[in-house]
């Protein structure tokens, strides 16, 4: 049964040529789902939708959108939140991690995707706290 998922999975992978099928994995679990279940999170979509678009299809001008949209949403609630100085720490780790790899999925996804969804997730949480008083 698990031999035929996981060829079901490498022909859907053939056939349609997913440029990185890890990270698109990494993207779509914790800011998709996120974005669907939990919080209907406007940053969760942004950066879903563009994850999703250059993970799948990989050109150059998806990776500069990708890379702008990322930076300016970092920027933003890095001033924004509250959970400081850990919010700007961990940005910078992930910015450092980012820079230096780049062959490794598994790392991009548990050092740079991980953070920021948690960073983003402590964000939403301080905003909807802070409204509701």
């Amino acid at each position: 049964m698990s031999s035929k998922i996981l060829e079901y999975v490498f022909d859907y992978y053939r056939k349609f040529k997913i440029n990185n099928p890890i990270c698109l994995s990494g993207v779509i679990m914790l800011f998709g789902f996120r974005w669907i279940f939990l919080s209907g999170s406007f940053i969760s979509l942004i950066i879903c939708i563009n994850g999703i678009l250059y993970h799948t299809f990989g050109s150059t001008c998806l990776l500069k959108i990708d890379l702008i949209t990322n930076i300016f949403l970092i920027i933003l609630i890095n001033l924004l939140t509250r959970h400081q100085p850990f919010t700007i720490i961990c940005s910078l780790l992930v910015l450092l991690m980012y820079k230096y790899n780049k062959s490794n999925n598994i790392i991009h996804v548990f050092g740079v995707q991980l953070p920021l969804a948690y960073c983003l997730y402590l964000y939403e949480m301080c905003s909807k706290n802070m409204f509701k008083k």
